[in-house]
């Protein structure tokens, strides 16, 4: 069962990689049809590319059964994901992710998007317009920053205000064929 976590995003703010609940606004529980709650992982699709949402029912993993061919050079696909995807929702329905961490719980190997009072965080003293903090965390669960273009802050540990919210957006292996078993 879905608990409500006190973090309801538009649209605009759901980044890539996260897994939400389609809510309206106002309410604080997610929206229901009949086989359950209307679940959507954000993913990249499309031409031009550009986010895009998928209900996590309709997501299936199509194997690549071509063998690997002999030249290390050539690369291989280990398979693809298929599934329909939406844009462009009403204005009033917000979207809950399914899993926020605080500081003290973060599991490792697992890179976040960080939320402070329902805004994603920025790096303080960037010279960039939209330089938003990414955060990975090592095997010994420490935040390391993990936003290439901070260069004062890459790979390493990053302070946190003490009501900050991860939300995860990726696990090390995840998309993997042995990780989907």
């Amino acid at each position: 069962m879905l608990q409500p976590v006190g973090l309801f995003l538009k649209e605009e703010q759901v980044h890539v990689g996260m897994t939400v609940a389609l809510c309206l606004e106002g309410k604080t529980e997610p929206e229901r049809d009949e086989k359950g709650c209307l679940i959507f992982r954000a993913l990249l699709g499309g031409v031009p590319m550009r986010r895009k949402f998928y209900p996590t029912e309709g997501i299936q993993w199509r194997p690549n059964l071509e063998p690997k061919p002999a030249d290390p050079k050539v690369p291989h696909c280990p398979g693809v994901l298929i599934a329909r995807s939406m844009i462009g929702f009403r204005s009033d329905v917000r979207f809950m992710p399914l899993e926020i961490f605080d500081t003290a719980s973060a599991p490792p190997e697992t890179r976040f998007v960080v939320f402070v009072d329902g805004e994603r965080l920025k790096y303080a003293d960037s010279q960039f317009e939209h330089s938003y903090v990414y955060l990975r965390t090592d095997g010994r669960r420490r935040l390391l920053s993990d936003n290439g273009y901070e260069y004062k802050w890459f790979s390493r540990e990053y302070p946190l205000p003490p009501n900050a919210v991860l939300v995860p957006i990726s696990r090390v292996g995840e998309y993997l064929p042995e990780a989907r078993r």
